[in-house]
């Protein structure tokens, strides 16, 4: 795979709605406990 398709991979990824910036700890907290990765 060339350069320009690792990035326009990566550039989906990054514009995906499942993509979060800058949780703040409660919101980590409840996503963590919702997802049973933490206890």
């Amino acid at each position: 795979m060339n350069v320009v398709g690792i990035s326009n991979e990566l550039s989906a990824l990054l514009t995906g709605s499942n993509v979060k910036v800058q949780l703040s700890v409660p919101q980590l907290v409840e996503k963590v406990l919702n997802r049973n990765e933490g206890s």
